[in-house]
């Protein structure tokens, strides 16, 4: 057993080495004129993937830009550097670098939904709802962008499209008690009162402990004093 052991911990040992040598020298031997300057740009890339999944974010930011300095049209660096520029808080850094990325490539997915978040977090809401429309152009099952268009249209007082859009959440997943729950919201401010007295009772059926239940439950009782 105790030699078991000591093999495990060296194997263990060797690929611990094997895996800082192959993040790390895969980009010092490209100084030495190794590789050809697009395999340095990925090697770059390759490495801003790796310190992401290291939480690592201000060195992915660093490797990413390395990558566009030798390739400038990459638009996946592009679109990671975007986002991750976002998670900084660095928003008007990361629009540039998403709008960059679906320049160079129109119907890039993920650009579009970055590019959306970030504009939903600054509240420019018709902005982002353009970019949510254009990724469930691209890729109609996508839920969360139905749902944030939801949001979008509710914050911009627009209930019809509002409701249309959480009833697409629902559709693809019908547990989604926050889809229920906007959804019932809006379906009160558009007076739609029997309809969202179902999708409030339906947020508490399929989770008795939903964070606003006190709000929905006093909801629920407005409504129903109105004998609906």
């Amino acid at each position: 057993m105790k030699s078991k052991c000591v093999v495990i911990l060296f194997v263990f040992i060797l690929m611990t080495f094997t895996e800082l040598y192959a993040q790390q020298d895969v980009i010092w031997n490209y100084k030495e004129g190794k590789k050809d300057v697009l395999d340095v740009a990925l090697a770059h890339y390759n490495r801003g993937l790796y310190l992401e999944t290291k939480k690592s974010t201000e060195e992915a930011v660093d490797q990413y830009r390395k990558a566009l300095l030798i390739t400038p049209d990459f638009p996946e660096a592009r679109n990671n550097l975007g986002a991750l520029l976002y998670d900084l808080k660095q928003y008007d850094n990361a629009i540039i670098e998403l709008r960059h990325a679906i320049t160079l490539r129109p119907n890039f997915i993920s650009a579009h939904y970055n590019l959306a978040t970030v504009y939903f977090a600054l509240s420019r809401f018709s902005d982002a709802a353009k970019e949510y429309e254009k990724v469930i152009d691209l890729m109609p099952e996508f839920t969360e962008a139905y749902y944030f268009l939801g949001q979008c249209y509710n914050q911009l007082g627009e209930y019809t499209p509002a409701v249309k859009n959480f009833e697409k959440v629902i559709d693809l997943e019908s547990d989604n008690t926050y889809a229920h729950y906007y959804l019932a919201t809006n379906l009160f401010a558009l007076r739609r009162m029997e309809r969202a007295l179902y999708h409030y009772k339906r947020v508490l059926e399929i989770d008795p402990d939903f964070p606003e239940k006190e709000e929905i439950n006093n909801m629920i009782s407005e409504i129903e004093s109105l004998n609906v």
